[in-house]
């Protein structure tokens, strides 16, 4: 996209961490309020209890939280482009 105008490129990856009281309380949190996930909802009804579970499990899987305490990770790339 900026190939032509571009004099130079910086990608570094950082991590943003979610900490919250708990999984379940940041899987209500999240599910009644990211836009994907409220349509989702919307969209399959009674099915919408199968994909939060799948997803509390993956969620479940990443924690790195102590006492029942959420702490995960996020990773994302920023990336600065000079023109």
């Amino acid at each position: 996209m900026f190939a032509e105008v571009a004099t130079s490129y910086e990608f570094e990856r950082q991590v943003n961490w979610i900490d919250w009281e708990s999984l379940e309380g940041w899987a209500d949190f999240f599910m009644g309020r990211f836009p994907p996930m409220v349509t989702a909802r919307a969209m399959l009804g009674d099915r919408f209890g199968e994909l939060r579970a799948s997803i509390v499990e993956i969620w479940k899987n990443a924690n790195q939280g102590n006492g029942g305490r959420l702490r995960m990770p996020q990773e994302y790339l920023l990336s600065v482009i000079r023109l």
